[in-house]
């Protein structure tokens, strides 16, 4: 069973944690900002982690980790963390606004600690119209296409509407489950290796203790 953890990045309220609850068939305790200052300022502060579990096209199964990283400034140690346990990017990218101060230093991020494969996802779709949609999709693509990284697709989605359901989610789990069959992941050739973890992750359970994740 191939496992691949995706990283989501971008800047701060581009709706990565609204992406991340819509496509994920389980969610982590400590995934979707349970922190009580990510709910009272609206920002994630950790990182999150939950799944989405698929069997692929040639019948085996897989999970797909998504990594929900905080896009504040201040939290750049924390964004750091979580690029380095992943395999690939998932930049999520305001339509309204495009690429903007965080986006560009998760660009830089992803260079630095070599992540090469990026699936672009242009949300809030719904607050632009076609043309403009189409203006910052070639805007971004063309400064991506000036980076070390690896541009394997682009969509358009509205996570979290001001009206109606989310939109062009379908296409969007289309794109990524491609993505993921396209890139390598750290587990890839590894059965006869040592297991070595590294910690990424702590949170308490109530009646249960400390818990520990790792990659």
């Amino acid at each position: 069973m191939k496992n691949v953890s995706i990283g989501v990045l971008g800047h701060v309220d581009c709706g990565k944690t609204s992406l991340v609850r819509v496509l994920s068939t389980t969610l982590s305790t400590a995934s979707l900002d349970r922190h009580p200052q990510s709910r009272s300022r609206g920002i994630t502060l950790d990182l999150g982690f939950s799944c989405i579990d698929r069997v692929d096209d040639h019948g085996v199964s897989q999970t797909i980790t998504l990594v929900d990283c905080p896009g504040h400034a201040t939290l750049l140690r924390t964004i750091i963390c979580g690029s380095r346990i992943v395999d690939g990017m998932m930049l999520v990218v305001d339509a309204s606004k495009g690429i903007q101060t965080q986006t560009a230093e998760c660009i830089v991020i992803a260079e630095v600690v070599n992540i090469k494969n990026v699936l672009v996802v242009f949300n809030k779709t719904d607050l632009v119209d076609e043309a403009s949609l189409r203006a910052t999709e070639q805007k971004v693509l063309k400064t991506l296409a000036r980076t070390k990284l690896h541009v394997r697709a682009s969509v358009g989605v509205a996570a979290a509407p001001r009206e109606g359901i989310a939109l062009g989610i379908e296409s969007l789990e289309q794109k990524l489950f491609q993505f993921v069959d396209s890139i390598p992941s750290h587990s890839s050739g590894a059965e006869d290796r040592i297991t070595v973890v590294a910690v990424d992750h702590v949170f308490p359970i109530k009646g249960q203790g400390t818990i520990l994740t790792g990659t």
